[in-house]
């Protein structure tokens, strides 16, 4: 994520980002040495990219998110800012349509980026964007 220009860099592609989120959790409270060590490693990333239909894609990286650095857990596990897999989820209207997909490689994120910028202003069921993803029959 290009944090100056607002821009999610996907490969060798580029997706204007409407939002950017960073988690590294300072807690109000002050937890035991466990869990402070378990919040000191929790680390999330997240973009979004909303075109003008309503129809938006959500890419999270980072601590329990399905891609790279899920077990990054505590500060001393390995983190990376620029991740090989990610979870997505498509959103219209900003709400979650269906479950999220996890592991997610660069190619087929511009892929799906294409096809939800193609997207009309129509909601659509998980089952028909699952199928429109995955070249499947809806069910």
């Amino acid at each position: 994520m290009d944090d100056t220009r607002r821009y999610l860099n996907v490969g060798d592609r580029q997706w204007p980002a409407l939002r950017h989120e960073v988690t590294d959790p300072d807690p109000p409270w002050v937890p035991d040495a466990e869990v402070m060590a378990m919040l000191k490693g929790f680390r999330r990333r997240r973009a979004e990219v909303v075109f003008e239909s309503g129809w938006g894609v959500s890419i999270l990286w980072g601590t329990g998110a399905y891609g790279d650095n899920h077990d990054a857990w505590r500060d001393t596990d390995p983190f990376t800012e620029l991740p090989e897999h990610v979870e997505v989820g498509v959103m219209y209207r900003g709400e979650l349509v269906g479950e999220p997909f996890g592991y997610v490689t660069a190619d087929v994120l511009n892929r799906w980026l294409d096809a939800v910028s193609r997207l009309t202003s129509e909601p659509m069921d998980a089952d028909a964007l699952l199928a429109m993803f995955t070249g499947q029959e809806a069910t």
